[in-house]
């Protein structure tokens, strides 16, 4: 072998012993390198819903969104007296009267302008009280994130605390069920009641409780009274000449 073949070959030769030996080396080093374990979880539970219910029914919220419906029953008010004179008028008047026809369309056209108003501001009340909501949700969301640090908790999932359901339809049974996704927790991991004393409801959950059993009581007595007549309400005026095009 020529010298400059052999000086090649010796030279792959400890190139190759060089990264055997790193690569040993490296092994070793990996082997006495302590491996850190994972921790383990630690899950909480807590009924964000509930919370945020009665974060809307606080003094941060219901007083602003009481005053939205009034704002918005109050643009109702004078379109809705219109109709009803219209209506008195009609009622009270004689069905040979020339002008009652121009009565008829008068009331036809107010009431139609009242349903859409209604609309419109159902639909805005409705935007308004979602903004709630997810305002609500965003304060118990970061609650929840403090809470669960200072306890030591790796997750918190949301569910439900109460087991039975109240709906009675198919949709609503499916929605209760979409809510509780978590069947078993230890009731001392439920962080619900540690975040209504944080969040300063404790005093709602009783209103809550007073509100269910008047509106209960006062079911129970609208469904016991004697049912009123319904009052007449003017015929509407059919366009003439068959159904409009």
């Amino acid at each position: 072998m020529r010298m400059g073949e052999r000086v090649v070959v010796y030279s792959l030769v400890a190139a190759a012993l060089g990264l055997g030996t790193g690569l040993h080396f490296s092994r070793v080093a990996e082997a006495g390198r302590p491996v850190m374990a994972a921790e383990p979880a630690r899950i909480a539970t807590i009924d964000a819903l509930a919370l945020i219910d009665l974060m809307l029914q606080s003094e941060r919220y219901l007083p602003a969104r009481e005053a939205k419906v009034k704002e918005l029953n109050d643009q109702l008010v004078p379109i809705g007296r219109e109709v009803t004179d219209l209506e008195g008028k009609l009622i009270m008047g004689k069905k040979d009267d020339p002008n009652r026809d121009s009565l008829v369309s008068s009331w036809q056209g107010k009431k139609q302008q009242l349903q859409q108003l209604q609309q419109a501001l159902s639909g805005e009340l409705d935007a308004y009280n979602s903004k709630q909501a997810a305002e609500a949700y965003e304060i118990v969301l970061a609650t929840t994130d403090s809470m669960a640090k200072a306890r030591g908790y790796s997750h918190v999932l949301m569910t439900r605390k109460e087991r039975g359901f109240t709906a009675e339809n198919q949709a609503g049974t499916v929605q209760q069920l979409l809510s509780r996704p978590v069947a078993v927790w230890p009731a001392a991991d439920d962080l619900t009641e540690a975040a209504i004393a944080e969040l300063k409801l404790e005093g709602i959950v009783l209103d809550q409780k007073a509100k269910r059993e008047a509106a209960a009581a006062k079911a129970a007595e609208a469904a016991s009274a004697p049912q009123k007549p319904e009052e007449k309400k003017p015929e509407e005026k059919k366009p003439e000449g068959g159904a409009a095009k």
